[in-house]
């Protein structure tokens, strides 16, 4: 999951190539943008001037910037982003797909998670995730059991310290 907005540039243009310029949240139906994440599950954006911009009318006519919130970049993989003219408006209906991915941070702490040692510390109640080397600690986690009460048996919850 991304975390933070992130830009998308796009172009749109006229049917015969044209880049359009002048496009506002007013000149796209319902003033949204539609997505659809590559679990299936959608989301549409409200467009303001806050997250749709245009780059440069006069030297790069028609390539414009949607800002996509955080919020709906929870899912790893193609996102398909739709931009449909409202009535009166000239250029061709967009879709666009990019990728979501992770960071290579988050990438390199999944990778840890999946293949470094875990220890349960009995005394605290605390899961440990080692580093590469062993020795250090790269996360913890509490460990509870059914009734929210810190346990190392019959664990049901693992929440990050």
């Amino acid at each position: 999951m991304i975390s933070t907005s992130t830009k998308i540039p796009f172009f749109l243009q006229t049917s015969t190539g044209v880049g359009v310029t002048g496009i506002t949240s007013a000149n796209i139906q319902g003033g949204s943008a539609y997505i659809v994440k590559a679990d299936g599950t959608t989301a549409s954006v409200v467009l303001s001037g806050a997250n749709l911009f245009e780059i440069d009318s006069v030297n790069q006519p028609g390539i414009y910037q949607f800002l996509i919130p955080g919020s709906v970049l929870n899912v790893i993989g193609k996102l398909s982003i739709a931009f449909y003219p409202s009535i009166g408006a000239t250029f061709i209906t967009k879709v666009i797909i990019e990728e979501v991915g992770v960071s290579i941070s988050d990438f390199a702490l999944m990778r840890k998670i999946l293949t470094n040692n875990e220890v349960i510390d009995q005394p605290s109640g605390l899961l440990r995730l080692y580093d590469d080397n062993g020795i250090d600690v790269v996360a913890e986690w509490y460990l509870q059991d059914d009734s929210s009460t810190k346990s190392i048996y019959n664990i049901r919850r693992k929440i990050r310290k």
